[in-house]
């Protein structure tokens, strides 16, 4: 049964990606955008712009704070999930990039 539609990418979604308490989720589009939705309702929350080629992959922080996105422009960028501003930006890759994961964090 389906829950919601999710539209907005004007082209392909290729990964999807739950936050860790489960209220949110990311989705990486062909489109060069990445978007959040509300897991609940499916209404778009955060539109984040900044990659020049496709995305492949889109991940969340352990904490849910942060996305981290892997694209076809060689780079991965990191995101603040509530306001949609880049964090960082990874360069240095030949090829495209085709994913990304996160680690939790370390613990005593």
């Amino acid at each position: 049964m389906e829950l919601h539609l999710l539209k907005g990418h004007t082209a392909a979604a290729r990964n999807v990606s739950y936050s860790p308490d489960g209220q949110t989720l990311a989705s990486a589009s062909e489109d060069q955008t990445v978007r959040m939705w509300d897991a609940k309702t499916g209404m778009e929350l955060r539109l984040f712009k900044g990659h020049t080629q496709s995305i492949s992959s889109v991940t969340y922080s352990p904490d849910g704070q942060t996305l981290a996105s892997a694209s076809e422009d060689k780079t991965v960028r990191l995101w603040d999930a509530k306001t949609g501003m880049q964090l960082r930006l990874f360069k240095g890759h030949t090829q495209s990039v085709s994913s990304v994961t996160t680690v939790p964090t370390a613990r005593p």
